[in-house]
């Protein structure tokens, strides 16, 4: 009896098990982050793309809730997930960290756990910054102009700047961390896996800051528009 509840005890259970869910919801997390990055891009062909853009997404909000349910339930099981593995970690070694060899780690590494963190705080300012509005000064219901008169104080691009730095950061460990926990990786494609997530991570960081660095620097115009 004790084998056979064993074997049939979930897989969550174990360290494995909670390493993978926590790669999986990240790996369906970067997708959600690309794709909102190339949706916002659209800001560079003028208002009226981004603005189409924008009613599209809220068209069905039916379609709209459901998809942010699923994202609610996904960033919630990586965060869960996260916080189990950590906890485990810190179980097997009380002592701590304290003979660690920072010096050996990489920057990534070592703000995983707090950067995530960073990110989270920065998700609810960008929630109350661009979807509520009750973080701008200027909110109306036209996106490209919120996105505009946003971005126009320096020290909120500046918010948005620093925090994608974070994003990088935990974006490039995750999803090298990603196909190791989920077994895709070999010394033959090592190095490539790690170029994958390196190009993907300095891709999106590149992406989401080119926004506020275009509208400080008047590439992205608002004079005559908002």
């Amino acid at each position: 009896m004790a084998t056979s509840a064993i074997s049939t005890a979930p897989l969550y259970q174990s360290s494995i098990g909670k390493k993978a869910v926590m790669a999986a919801s990240g790996g369906l997390l970067f997708l959600f982050v690309l794709g909102h990055m190339i949706g916002n891009l659209q800001v560079f062909l003028g208002p009226e793309k981004l603005n189409a853009y924008a009613k599209f997404l809220h068209s069905s909000k039916a379609l709209l809730w459901a998809v942010r349910i699923g994202l609610l339930t996904i960033a919630g099981l990586h965060i869960y997930s996260a916080l189990q593995t950590y906890l485990v970690s810190r179980r097997a070694r009380p002592r701590g960290y304290h003979n660690q060899r920072m010096q050996a780690a990489t920057a990534s590494s070592r703000t995983m756990r707090w950067g995530g963190l960073a990110i989270l705080f920065f998700l609810v300012y960008h929630l109350m910054h661009l979807t509520w509005g009750n973080a701008h000064q200027n909110f109306t219901r036209d996106v490209y102009c919120n996105v505009v008169s946003g971005f126009s104080i320096w020290w909120v691009s500046a918010i948005y700047i620093v925090a994608n730095i974070f994003l990088g950061l935990h974006l490039f460990h995750g999803l090298w961390s990603l196909f190791q926990t989920l077994g895709i990786n070999s010394p033959r494609w090592n190095d490539r896996l790690e170029t994958f997530a390196r190009g993907a991570a300095t891709l999106v960081v590149i992406g989401n800051i080119s926004m506020p660095v275009a509208v400080l620097t008047g590439l992205i115009p608002s004079a005559g528009i908002c």
